[in-house]
């Protein structure tokens, strides 16, 4: 999916908190109109509230924040137009399933309760229950049918799949990514679990303590870094030949091996070539570093 023309949610210096304390300093990222795109960090580095500043929900303490080309907080034209879901959306205990997608089907003007229908069906939800009922998988599910049923032009869902096994989290990737394809929007997807979902991403936003890291193209982290992996020996020569064309972000020791994560994201064709042909000599496995790896190895977390 290549839609990158226009940015739906900017934010310029952005400072996110509660009462004095701030949870994010000087944010500034802008995000595509359409695609998914994984919002990823640790605990408690603010990604909850970010979210919840994006839907008009969280005031913010400074700098400017925008979704289409407004700021959001409180704002009913923008938030008709925003759906945020997760574990920390707080849903009437003692409603029905089938209560809460009526009154999702009456907040947004873009609700498609056929589709809701069509995949409480898929999750085998049983929509004559109360929430409260439910288990912590259950309630993803039915958070889940929400926010892809509302159809709203951003889609927040906030760690989507908790509770789910790995056959129904199969079946949230599938058809979030079948949704988007055929009813373009802008989704963010708060995960810990990038290579469960690395399929369907095409961009990644990575924050911190407080701050902003990076942002990144999956389609670039899938071309530029690089996992290699060989004896210890092998792996210093591939790194010596390498010199000035890319960066050593990790090294870890295996059973009798070593493995490298290399950025190689500003070299050129000739010089990644190059590397792969001294790989190929020295006997050395060279590929696509996982996402999770090089997200984790671009952030500084040298495991």
């Amino acid at each position: 999916m290549n839609h990158r023309n226009n940015t739906t949610i900017n934010a310029d210096d952005v400072t996110i908190g509660y009462g004095k304390t701030p949870v994010l300093t000087d944010l500034s990222v802008t995000v595509p109109d359409v695609g998914i795109h994984a919002l990823v960090g640790p605990n408690g580095s603010g990604k909850t509230t970010l979210l919840r500043a994006i839907a008009g929900q969280h005031e913010t303490n400074g700098g400017s924040l925008t979704v289409f080309n407004a700021p959001p907080f409180e704002n009913a034209e923008v938030m008709d137009r925003v759906v945020l879901m997760g574990a920390d959306v707080p849903l009437p205990r003692n409603w029905r399933g089938r209560r809460l997608l009526e009154i999702g089907e009456a907040r947004w003007a873009t609700f498609d309760m056929a589709r809701a229908l069509e995949l409480a069906e898929l999750f085998d939800l049983d929509l004559d229950k109360k929430y409260s009922e439910y288990s912590t998988g259950q309630k993803s599910m039915l958070q889940v049918v929400i926010g892809l049923a509302a159809r709203c032009p951003v889609t927040l869902l906030d760690e989507p799949y908790l509770g789910l096994d790995i056959e129904r989290r199969r079946v949230l990737y599938t058809e979030l990514r079948a949704d988007v394809e055929q009813h373009p929007r802008t989704v963010i997807l708060s995960t810990h679990q990038l290579d469960d979902a690395a399929a369907i991403i095409d961009s990644v936003i990575v924050i911190g303590s407080r701050s902003l890291l990076f942002t990144a193209e999956v389609a670039d982290l899938n071309e530029g870094v690089l996992s290699a992996t060989g004896p210890a020996f092998r792996i210093d020569t591939l790194v010596e030949a390498l010199g000035s064309t890319g960066t050593v972000l990790a090294r870890e020791k295996l059973t009798g091996q070593e493995r490298v994560i290399l950025d190689l994201r500003d070299a050129t064709a000739d010089a990644i070539d190059s590397l792969w042909t001294r790989a190929r000599e020295l006997g050395v496995r060279v590929q696509a570093a996982d996402l999770e790896d090089a997200v984790t190895a671009l952030s500084g977390d040298v495991r």
